[in-house]
């Protein structure tokens, strides 16, 4: 009896909880929102900023979707700053409690969609920003924790890579530069798929 009552009372007081989480819900309706492909949504804007999607996002269940969003101005152009804003190297290690190096010899493979022409001029200026080590362009197989390598390919292993688009572009700058910060001495292998599918 005393069990039943218990859990009868918080029965209750979940409901009115959750009743009054649902009053003090903002109205959003009229707000700059972003689907995952599975009908969720996610609100992006506020009263000040305007965020935008940075690439195509597709159609279909099969795909992978490219989530990049950057803040625009009241004409839609990416705005800009003269200095990193935001996380860098020294905030992600400190997040996963990690040195950024290691002793053996460990490659990083990342898979994402189209091509990014200018990614290790990116990698490079984005390293030399941060003051963390820069990487060349061999084979992974060739690198180690002394001198590690930056490979690029395509999704069959060779150099014809995919069309190149600007906003899978961000997202591919995005992926290497964080996998760069969080180990500066593993190899990184970009392999570029012919699209989204």
């Amino acid at each position: 009896m005393k069990k039943t009552f218990i859990v009868t009372i918080l029965l209750v007081a979940a409901f009115f909880l959750g009743f009054a989480l649902v009053q003090a819900k903002p109205d959003n309706s009229n707000q700059d929102q972003v689907g995952n492909g599975n009908g969720y949504h996610q609100d992006f804007s506020n009263k000040h900023e305007k965020h935008v999607s940075v690439c195509d996002r597709g159609s279909s269940q099969d795909n992978t979707y490219c989530n990049a969003r950057v803040i625009v101005d009241q004409q839609g152009k990416p705005e800009t700053a003269s200095q990193p804003v935001g996380y860098g190297p020294v905030q992600f290690r400190s997040a996963y409690n990690v040195t950024g190096l290691t002793t053996a010899n460990k490659t990083i493979a990342i898979v994402d969609a189209y091509d990014d022409p200018n990614i290790l001029s990116d990698l490079n200026t984005y390293s030399t920003k941060f003051s963390i080590p820069t990487m060349i362009n061999c084979p992974v197989s060739s690198g180690n924790p002394s001198a590690p390598c930056f490979q690029k390919v395509d999704q069959r292993g060779g150099t014809r890579y995919p069309s190149a688009n600007s906003g899978w572009a961000l997202e591919i700058s995005l992926d290497v530069e964080a996998a760069h910060a969080m180990c500066q001495n593993c190899n990184i292998l970009l392999i570029e798929a012919d699209s989204n599918s």
